[in-house]
């Protein structure tokens, strides 16, 4: 699901007026309302929430340069959120860092 929002979102944020953008904002807005709630926790949840806020206030709009549109910086916001929603959820946020020692003596 993660990957699935990640992808709607960087969806509307690159795409242009027109029907690949309209479909992604149902997406967008299905997933807001409905799955997410499942899986979020407190960062994927404002970093959706301002994606969102950005969309209602037309803080950036596909098209406009990287660093004038704010959605694409929001976007990455809740790709990132996502990602470590995924880390944490599969309890393997211990694994990021290599084992210092495996059992056993080092020789």
């Amino acid at each position: 699901m993660c990957v699935d929002i990640a992808t709607v979102t960087s969806t509307i944020a690159t795409s242009p007026d027109g029907a690949k953008r309209r479909q992604a904002l149902q997406d967008f807005r299905r997933f807001y309302y409905g799955p997410v709630v499942i899986i979020e926790n407190a960062e994927l949840h404002d970093s959706m929430l301002e994606f969102k806020q950005c969309l209602e206030s037309d803080c950036g709009a596909a098209g406009q340069r990287e660093e004038k549109n704010a959605l694409l910086r929001r976007s990455r916001n809740v790709a990132n959120s996502c990602a470590h929603e995924i880390v944490h959820g599969l309890n393997v946020g211990r694994l990021v860092e290599a084992p210092i020692r495996l059992g056993g003596t080092a020789q």
